[in-house]
């Protein structure tokens, strides 16, 4: 049941971004940030998309 509700909602999610992204009124710009654990037993890699929607709204998503 909750796998299930978690795998609907992360679907619901990346339908809603995908519709932003296609929706933007601006150039879609992408940047790279890397974090470490402050024992180095773990590291972090995100990519993150920036732009401003149809709605004049601006977006930070992270894709990856």
């Amino acid at each position: 049941m909750i796998r299930s509700c978690g795998i609907q909602n992360y679907s619901d999610q990346k339908n809603q971004v995908r519709q932003e992204i296609k929706n933007s009124t601006t150039q879609i710009h992408l940047s790279i940030d890397g974090w470490t654990s402050p024992h180095h037993t773990m590291s972090v890699l995100a990519v993150v998309a920036h732009f401003t929607s149809d709605r004049g709204t601006r977006y930070n998503l992270v894709l990856a």
